[in-house]
């Protein structure tokens, strides 16, 4: 299953009709062809308002179930839990020095 704009679709196919069923992409141009590079990468190729053609490359990430998925943020389960380390760092670090304040 693949992401794209919140949506988890079955088929990579199914992503790449999405892409290609909107008229511009995001403040480029106008959308010409999306062809598949390699499992999870797309090629865009759009027109700039000046009429010349570009091209990039969209990597399309992977979900667990299809529909509607607001879950994806990019981070890891390690990710995770080296920031709840982190936070749970700091608010020993803030006891202590509460501790030590009032003990003075």
């Amino acid at each position: 299953m693949y992401l794209y704009k919140s949506f988890c679709y079955p088929t990579f196919d199914a992503v790449k009709r999405a892409i290609q069923s909107n008229v511009t992409l995001d403040q480029f141009g106008l959308i010409q062809d999306v062809t598949e590079l390699s499992p999870n990468l797309l090629s865009i190729s759009y027109q700039l308002p000046d009429l010349t053609y570009s091209s990039l490359t969209y990597q399309v990430p992977v979900c667990g179930q299809a529909g509607f998925d607001n879950s994806y943020s990019g981070l890891t389960m390690d990710d995770s839990i080296e920031l709840s380390g982190m936070i749970l760092l700091v608010l020993a670090i803030a006891f202590g020095f509460r501790t030590l304040k009032r003990s003075i």
